[in-house]
C-alpha cells in the first residue's frame, strides 16, 4: 500500500496520496490529488527547495471570520495538501507563503494526524486552510516566490593582495558569515574559486593564486553548496623590478614655496 502523503510521479505531473485506504465519504473522496502548484522555501544555504502542494478552491467558513473595526466580513480560503518533510515541517498556523506573487498565511493547519500508530514519525501530511494576505515586498522573495527570503544573507569576504609580481603567489582566505553569524558545524560547507584571466592570474581549489602575466584578472569565489552566493577580487599583476634601480629614502614634500630648498637623499641597489 503506498502510504498516505507520499508523491506519486505520473504523466509529467506530481500526484499526492490523501486516501491510501480508498475510503469514501459522503461528500466523496479520492486516493490521490494532482499537486498543481509549490510551496518554496530555502535550504540552508539558500538554495531554492520547491515542494509540491494540492490547492483547491475551499469554502467561506463561518467559523473563521476575519474581525474588522466596523465591519464583519467571511474569510474565503483556499484549501491545500501538502507532505510533511523536512522542508515543511515548521509549517504551522500563521506560516505564510508566496503563491502567483500574492502573500497568504496559513490558518487551521492538521499536522499531528498519526496512521495506525501512535509513532509521531507515522505522520507523513499536512492538511491546512490559505487565505490571501499581503506580500511583503521588503522581505519576502517574490522571484523565488520564497516568503521572507530577502531576510536571507550569506556573504563572503576574500582577504588577499590586490597587487602581486610576475611569478610570486599567494594563497586567498575567504570566510563566510551567514545571517551575519558564523555559519554552524552542522552544516558543512566549501568554496570554489576561478579566475577571469588565467594568462593574468591563476588560482586553484585551495585559492592558491600565481601570477604569470602582466594585467589584471578577477578572482571570484563561488560556495560551493550554492554557487549562486559569490564573492570576488581584481588583482592586478606587473613585472617585478630586477637589476640596479635608485629609490628616494626620504618623504617627499608635497609642495615648496618660493626659494626654500629641501635635501632628498637616494638610494641605489
Amino acid at each position: 500500500m503506498i502510504p498516505l502523503g507520499a508523491y506519486v510521479k505520473f504523466n509529467d505531473n506530481i500526484w499526492i496520496v490523501v486516501n491510501p485506504d480508498d475510503v469514501g465519504t459522503v461528500t466523496g473522496n479520492t486516493i490521490i490529488k494532482r499537486c498543481n502548484c509549490t510551496y518554496n522555501t530555502y535550504d540552508y544555504y539558500g538554495n531554492v527547495i520547491r515542494t509540491p502542494m494540492s490547492y483547491q478552491k475551499g469554502m467561506a467558513l463561518a467559523s473563521a471570520n476575519d474581525v474588522k473595526e466596523y465591519i464583519n466580513l467571511p474569510g474565503t480560503y483556499q484549501h491545500i495538501i501538502i507532505q510533511l518533510n523536512d522542508a515543511t515541517k515548521d509549517l504551522h498556523n500563521n506560516s505564510r507563503m508566496i503563491l502567483g506573487g500574492q502573500g497568504y498565511f496559513l490558518t487551521g493547519v492538521t499536522n499531528f494526524i498519526r496512521e495506525y500508530t501512535m509513532d509521531e514519525n507515522s505522520i507523513h501530511i499536512i492538511r491546512a486552510e490559505c487565505r490571501l494576505g499581503e506580500a511583503q515586498y521588503a522581505n519576502d522573495d517574490l522571484v523565488n516566490e520564497v516568503a521572507g527570503g530577502l531576510d536571507f544573507k550569506w556573504d563572503i569576504t576574500i582577504t588577499g593582495a590586490e597587487k602581486m609580481n610576475i611569478g610570486s603567489t599567494q594563497t586567498l582566505t575567504a570566510v563566510s558569515e551567514r545571517n551575519g553569524e558564523e555559519p554552524d558545524s552542522d552544516h558543512p560547507y566549501h568554496y570554489l574559486w576561478e579566475s577571469s584571466d588565467y594568462s593574468v592570474v591563476t588560482v586553484d581549489e585551495n585559492g592558491v593564486c600565481e601570477a604569470v602575466g602582466e594585467g589584471s584578472a578577477v578572482i571570484t569565489c563561488f560556495l560551493q553548496e550554492n554557487t549562486n552566493i559569490t564573492s570576488q577580487i581584481e588583482i592586478t599583476a606587473s613585472q617585478s623590478i630586477t637589476g640596479a634601480y635608485v629609490e628616494f629614502i626620504t618623504d617627499m614634500p608635497d609642495r615648496l614655496a618660493a626659494y626654500d630648498s629641501v635635501t632628498i637623499e637616494a638610494a641605489t641597489s
